[in-house]
């Protein structure tokens, strides 16, 4: 067997794996998942979301427990799904929220149902984060992340539409974060990206995640504005 007739056998199984998976844990209820440590003391802060957050780990933030509650490859009608049973078995102080790209990436495939798909997304990532302010979190609602540089394997699933359903998606995060107290927006595209379209390569491992060093940023960043007094509302 040649060395490409093998890659692309393996290639098939790892996709066959991941649709089987799908099918078996369509909304990670079989996941593995951190819960609070009663004997710990400290508040939780939840990090709930796609493989941006799951591939964080579990950063280490002063005063807080972190669960990581992140599942690679989720969309936000599977995390709004899992949202009401995460919340009652964490009940966290902070929601760290990010999520979205794994919906609009699907408009390169789907482009006939990109004001569907955009839509959707959006009103599934502003009714998670109301439902964690009304649970009594504070909530840091990040915008979906931006893209990095494309590689020559995703560019033809790929397409413009895809990033300007993004940026439709992120105007309407911030205008629900300018009208709800307690929902903030933590602006990561402002950390990672100069120009606001497209991450830093200094901080990406592909197109659509992000590596160490912007993880250590995240953590630096998120250490501040945990410092800054939330301006809320009573959930």
């Amino acid at each position: 067997m040649s060395l490409a007739a093998c890659y692309l056998g393996l290639k098939a199984k790892a996709y066959y794996r991941g649709t089987l998976e799908l099918y078996l844990n369509p909304v990670g209820r079989l996941h593995p998942r951190p819960l609070p440590d009663p004997a710990d003391g400290r508040p939780v802060l939840l990090l709930l979301g796609d493989s941006r957050l799951d591939q964080w780990g579990q950063p280490q933030l002063s005063g807080y427990q972190v669960l990581n509650h992140g599942i690679s490859g989720q969309t936000s009608e599977q995390i709004r799904e899992r949202c009401t049973r995460v919340l009652e078995e964490t009940r966290p102080a902070v929601a760290v929220l990010q999520f979205g790209v794994n919906d609009l990436k699907a408009i390169g495939v789907f482009p006939e149902r990109a004001a569907a798909i955009t839509s959707r997304c959006l009103d599934n990532v502003s009714q998670v984060a109301r439902q964690c302010r009304a649970a009594g979190a504070r909530v840091l609602l990040t915008p979906v992340l931006v893209r990095g540089r494309l590689e020559l394997r995703r560019r033809p699933v790929w397409s413009q539409s895809v990033d300007s359903s993004i940026h439709a998606v992120n105007d309407g995060l911030g205008a629900l974060a300018e009208r709800e107290p307690g929902i903030e927006l933590w602006d990561l595209n402002a950390l990672l990206s100069s120009d606001g379209k497209l991450i830093n390569a200094a901080y990406q491992t592909d197109a659509l995640h992000l590596n160490p060093a912007a993880y250590a940023l995240l953590r630096r960043n998120l250490e501040d504005q945990l410092a800054i007094p939330a301006l809320q509302a009573a959930p």
